[in-house]
């Protein structure tokens, strides 16, 4: 019987990716189990049993046998503040059917204790039939870390126990992850209190919500109406559910660039360099390339102090990541003429060190983006000592340079990759890993105060955050040990989060995204290429590496219309839908044999489920890839096979109302209806086509 996809129900992946019946065995598989399945509990009795544990520790524990665990017991507390600790521990034996666990004040099977001798986030576990279970943190976020490291050894090993003693430490203080919440999907609360749970699990101490237009500022309701904004009493719960958990929630506030949504009301279009830009139509592409404030107007910076307030406002933490990043307006428009008579550099040097001024003047901590800053001589001499640099690059080849032109300046940084999952639907977790593990030791050499781990969400945010879980994953571990193996946590995380005792499904993932060859962002500009007149977008087509100069040349050949760019971009779409189907029948066999064991995300609860996103984001990945041939098809040969428009069509408009079903799980509705009218647009296409 063909394997179905948990979220449409339809055999995985039209019909190349179905698992293919062999009586009763897959076609991948022998007898009904895979050729290299390896049961990793098998040899329990005589080593540690292939037992994972992430971030992998620094120092390898001491394993020596194994003993039973009381199905009822007691997990004492030394103070309050462990108590949650405590009742995780509680809960997850309830979950595994031993409901008779409590939390006590002394005399506990397991007991949580702080140890004053050990570093801040260093933790020290025992577990002997002797002494029972002793986790032992240096301070309240150490015993959290080694509480979330005896969850995860539980989570392999309950009914038992092995014998062991472990103590370990993180290489980095500082191990943050940044989630864009505004390009498009605003989480509900309910998600992101699970992502805080996520990322405690994951031993990560600093969490950043990143805001332009979605939050509920005081006076600007023309800026977020319709975009189901957060709130600053759902930031305050926040903030507290993250304190409890040891994660310092830090505001992250778009102050300078990227004021797209804000600069086109009405109340605020004249506060941008370029306001006459204000009534184009909307675009995704358009959204990142543009709408700074007006460095020469005290309106401007008046409004982005009121905006960084608000959002600084409900929160405890001290410090605020006050942007910068891609001004691509500064001095382009309304400044022209002040940036001519004291300098770009100067111009974006005053704007920021007045941001910082008035971030402190409430005893306020700055970070900022560092790409500008670094692309113009004199700007970090000019910033204050204390002034954390967010040194973004998300290169799978990282730029060394830059790393060490920072640390050279005395400036504190973060180093700062990426989950890369933007315009995916299956993150490229090859390009994740080399980005994040080069970033982690490049900070290490250079003596950075940490990483912060970036997961954006361009052109309305298609990618469900649950399908970055990989490369949260590979922060959390290279921000703990920058020299952790790239193979041992690929098979750990993909036995931790997704119950596969194969440890492939996130190796297969990668595989799957090489062969992706027409994404989203290929899509979308392929719509956004039209002006709208059949003329071409010139905003979209700057966009476009190795298109930028074609214009020019159709022009004079009368072939500058949006047919001629799109057929171009159209042309890059290779044959490679053979290979992309293999990719995926290996990814949806090992999604297949994945046990419903060895991770705490593998229920059937919509929210948590992770197989829910990677199902659906598999036949969207084909369907895409079909879309993308069949367009090549119209203007160069191409060989689609039995590839049917209409087909794929119809299978489109299923996979769309899916979607939408699925984002609804995590995420307010939001700008959901932008993505839908493009899906629409999409299906158009499809059904235009000639036979």
């Amino acid at each position: 019987m063909a394997s179905r996809c948990p979220t449409t129900r339809r055999p995985f992946i039209c019909s190349s990716l179905s698992v293919k019946a062999r009586g009763d065995t897959c076609a991948h598989c022998d007898g009904g189990e895979c050729a290299d399945r390896e049961d990793s509990m098998n040899g329990r009795e005589d080593d540690d049993a292939g037992l994972v544990v992430l971030p992998t520790p620094c120092t390898a524990p001491s394993y020596d046998g194994w003993f039973a665990m009381p199905l009822q017991g007691a997990i004492a507390v030394a103070s309050p503040s462990a108590s949650i600790y405590a009742r995780q521990i509680a809960d997850d034996l309830g979950a595994y059917g031993a409901t008779g666990w409590k939390v006590v004040a002394s005399g506990g099977f397991v007991t949580l204790s702080i140890e004053c001798g050990l570093t801040a986030g260093a933790y020290r576990i025992v577990c002997s039939p002797e002494t029972e279970v002793r986790i032992t943190g240096g301070g309240s976020e150490g015993l959290r870390n080694g509480v979330q490291t005896f969850r995860q050894i539980l989570s392999q090993t309950w009914p038992m126990l092995p014998r062991m003693r472990m103590e370990d430490e993180p290489r980095f203080r500082v191990r943050g992850y940044m989630l864009d919440v505004t390009r498009g999907r605003v989480p509900t609360m309910a998600w992101l209190r699970h992502w805080v749970d996520k990322l405690c699990y994951y031993k990560y101490n600093q969490f950043q919500l990143y805001f332009e237009h979605t939050f509920a500022y005081d006076g600007m309701s023309q800026v977020w109406d319709g975009a189901d904004p957060i709130t600053p009493d759902q930031l305050k719960e926040l903030d507290a559910y993250c304190a409890a958990r040891d994660i310092e929630l830090v505001p992250a506030v778009a102050s300078f660039g990227h004021q797209y949504m804000a600069l086109r009301t009405t109340k605020l279009r004249t506060l941008g360099e370029l306001p006459e830009d204000a009534d184009r139509p909307f675009s995704f592409i358009e959204r990142q390339q543009h709408h700074t404030f007006n460095a020469g107007d005290p309106r401007a910076f008046a409004t982005a102090c009121a905006m960084v307030d608000d959002v600084c406002a409900p929160v405890n933490s001290v410090q605020c990541n006050i942007g910068g990043d891609e001004t691509f307006d500064l001095g382009r428009g309304r400044s022209r003429a002040l940036a001519r008579r004291i300098g770009r550099d100067e111009l974006y040097a005053r704007w920021m060190n007045a941001m910082v001024a008035h971030v402190r003047r409430r005893d306020g901590r700055v970070q900022m983006w560092a790409d500008i800053a670094l692309s113009m001589p004199g700007v970090m001499a000019r910033l204050p000592q204390d002034v954390v640099m967010l040194n973004w690059d998300y290169a799978p080849h990282v730029n060394e340079a830059n790393v060490k032109a920072i640390a050279d300046t005395g400036l504190p940084q973060l180093v700062c990759p990426a989950v890369h999952a933007w315009n995916e639907l299956i993150p490229r977790v090859n390009d994740a890993w080399s980005n994040i593990s080069e970033m982690a030791r490049l900070g290490a050499i250079h003596g950075a105060r940490g990483m912060l781990v970036t997961d954006w969400g361009d052109f309305g945010h298609i990618n469900d955050p649950r399908m970055a879980l990989p490369g949260m994953i590979f922060g959390s571990t290279c921000a703990w040990s920058p020299t952790s193996d790239r193979q041992e946590t690929f098979e750990a995380a993909s036995r931790l989060e997704y119950g596969d005792a194969h440890g492939a499904i996130v190796e297969r993932m990668g595989k799957v995204a090489e062969q992706d060859a027409w994404r989203w962002e290929d899509m979308v500009r392929y719509l956004e290429l039209d002006d709208g007149s059949g003329n071409v977008n010139h905003e979209v087509l700057n966009t476009i590496e190795g298109l930028r100069d074609i214009s020019g040349a159709g022009a004079a050949l009368g072939e500058a219309r949006c047919a001629y760019v799109r057929m171009r971009l159209a042309n890059r779409m290779p044959g490679v839908i053979g290979e992309l189907k293999r990719s995926l029948d290996d990814l949806g066999c090992a999604l297949a044999h994945a046990g419903s064991r060895g991770g705490t995300d593998t229920s059937f609860d919509d929210m948590v489920n992770v197989r829910l996103p990677l199902a659906l984001a598999m036949e969207g990945t084909l369907l895409l890839n079909e879309i993308g041939a069949l367009l090549a098809s119209q203007y160069v040969h191409v060989d689609v096979g039995d590839i049917d428009a209409r087909k794929v069509a119809d299978a489109w408009s299923e996979w769309s109302q899916t979607y939408a079903r699925v984002w609804m799980t995590v995420s307010r509705r939001s700008e959901l209806w932008r993505l839908q009218r493009l899906f629409g647009q999409v299906e158009r296409l499809l059904r235009t086509m000639p036979q």
